[in-house]
């Protein structure tokens, strides 16, 4: 079994000194914790020092195995897409060399970093999150703004019920921007590829380049280039985006279908400073099995759009932060399983 902790149960575990407790469980139960890069951020941003040491010494345990940051994982989904689709954009000789030095620094070297507590780390966390933030706050309340005039805003039950075959076509205003990007006048395309086509584009081409930190390779492109000539798909933008809006399969790119249908239902329940941490976790989910949260309002989102996704993703599992911590984890691991 495949365990992935939330950011608050990591925090949780550490506030209440029970990190031994907790790796001699998985331990006697053989259980494989995989960490998630997003979460070593956000526990990085602490501002409680005597926390933050011990939450990081505890996620950074080497039991446990780190994943690939949602960036990296998103673009090896994206290149093997590119491969069935359009081998012709493949390197003839991938940068493998380039490709193992930026896997180091986020396998290795920011969690070196993140364990002796340093400054320069503690302070990317910081900055990466209010760059984060302020992209997805600004781009919901527009989203908001804009379905709430067309009548689309609604609970969470029916917001559900619309994730199924919703289709979407670009803005009036948008229109010529989408077609240059390989969109067919006229025609609908299921909504989440819309704004996948965004966030690809903008992660793809619009990124500052060369990346801005050496410490953090996760751009897009960095990870994108290693494998796929970016040049030549630049180039041909519009083939590219045709192909992501009508041939790439969704369940070979689940975590792009991730990041919309969370959102949209995000819109439905709540909005605060959190959803985008929340969404940068949720791309994890396809790397895990079991997934413990102790927040009420994620756990019940990851449930409603559990039966919609293209492809199966952690089971969202709700952890009482006022109980018994360890014995609860193995009690639910039973029901899991049963």
């Amino acid at each position: 079994m495949r365990m992935l902790l939330d950011t608050n149960v990591w925090s949780h575990l550490s506030r209440q000194g029970l990190g031994e407790e907790f790796y001699r469980l998985i331990k006697r139960r053989s259980v494989n914790v995989v960490t998630a890069p997003a979460s070593l951020l956000e526990l990085l941003r602490t501002p409680q020092g005597p926390l933050r040491r011990e939450s990081v010494k505890l996620i950074g345990r080497s039991r446990w195995t780190r994943l690939p940051t949602e960036a990296e994982s998103e673009v090896r989904e994206l290149v093997a897409e590119v491969a069935r689709l359009r081998k012709g954009w493949l390197l003839s000789e991938p940068l493998r060399g380039r490709y193992a030095a930026l896997a180091s620094d986020w396998r290795h070297g920011i969690w070196r970093a993140a364990r002796r507590d340093d400054a320069s780390v503690i302070d990317y966390a910081k900055r990466h999150a209010v760059e984060a933030r302020a992209g997805i706050s600004q781009h919901q309340r527009e989203q908001s703004a804009r379905w709430r005039d067309e009548g689309f805003l609604r609970g969470l039950a029916d917001t559900v019920v619309c994730i199924d075959g919703t289709i979407g076509f670009p803005r009036p205003e948008d229109e010529s921007w989408f077609q240059s990007q390989g969109w067919r006048p006229g025609t609908h395309v299921e909504a989440w590829r819309l704004e996948a086509l965004q966030h690809i584009h903008q992660g793809l081409f619009m990124a500052k380049r060369p990346y801005a930190e050496p410490t953090t390779g996760s751009a897009y492109a960095d990870w994108f280039e290693t494998f796929v000539d970016l040049d030549a798909v630049s180039a041909e933008r519009a083939e590219f985006g045709e192909l992501l809006l009508y041939e790439m399969a969704a369940s070979a790119i689940p975590r792009a279908w991730m990041r919309w249908a969370l959102g949209l239902v995000q819109h439905a329940v709540k909005k605060s400073s959190g959803n985008a941490v929340d969404a940068q976790l949720s791309t994890y989910l396809y790397d895990a099995d079991l997934f413990f949260t102790s927040d009420k309002i994620f756990q019940k989102l990851l449930e409603s759009i559990y039966p919609k996704s293209p492809i199966p993703f952690a089971v969202p599992v709700y952890l009482n932060p006022a109980g018994n911590l360890c014995s609860d984890i193995e009690e639910l691991m039973e029901d899991a399983v049963q």
